[in-house]
């Protein structure tokens, strides 16, 4: 066989089997994106668990079950707005009993960075040690990256919990990818977990 032939034939059966790996990766990555989002640490017991806004009530009632099985002694419900809480409370989640729980509200937030900082302040001035942040399920990765990166100085443990309630959308063990709701979130928070990543992380190690 003429050499050039034979070096041609091999360069292109290198390329060929990097193609096939690089989409069998892909399809990999695609597939275990869902899981990779969802956190499933138990919750431990802490001074505090602070209570991720938006969403449905399924957030407050995991927190509020946490807190019956006397796993923290306070909540901080953390959002934009003090009515959002009384509207989850009210409609959302009316067996969620917070009269006889110590709450602390904390107003004015507008993201989960936003969010994290509030919460580091208030857990600072408290002196507290630990802290569970619950949220839903497909917001528990992007959760512990920046509750991870606002706390990292602070000597306060952080722990996500969640909520367990996928709502609207599929969870990872169904086929989430044929549901374009589900698809959507999915990719939107793989997209927010890399921005937080490339943001944050990668700057402080390029530095270090």
């Amino acid at each position: 066989m003429n050499p050039k032939r034979f070096t041609l034939a091999w360069s292109f059966t290198l390329t060929l089997i990097g193609i096939l790996i690089s989409l069998f990766l892909l399809y990999w990555f695609f597939l275990q994106s869902a899981h990779w989002l969802v956190l499933k640490q138990k919750p431990v017991i802490s001074e505090v668990a602070v209570v991720m806004g938006g969403g449905g009530g399924s957030r407050l009632r995991r927190a509020v079950q946490i807190y019956n099985e006397g796993l923290v002694g306070e909540l901080i419900l953390v959002g934009l707005k003090t009515s959002n809480w009384e509207h989850i409370t009210r409609y959302l989640c009316p067996d969620c009993i917070l009269t006889d729980k110590k709450v602390t509200i904390l107003s004015g937030s507008s993201s989960t960075m936003t969010d994290a900082e509030m919460s580091l302040e208030y857990c600072k001035e408290q002196g507290m040690k630990k802290v569970l942040v619950v949220t839903d399920p497909y917001h528990t990765r992007r959760s512990a990256l920046t509750f991870s990166w606002v706390f990292r100085e602070s000597n306060i443990e952080v722990f996500v919990v969640s909520s367990g309630d996928y709502g609207k959308y599929l969870p990872p063990e169904g086929n989430w990818w044929l549901d374009f709701a589900t698809l959507k979130n999915v990719w939107l928070e793989l997209g927010k977990c890399f921005a937080v990543l490339f943001t944050q992380y990668l700057p402080r190690f390029h530095t270090a």
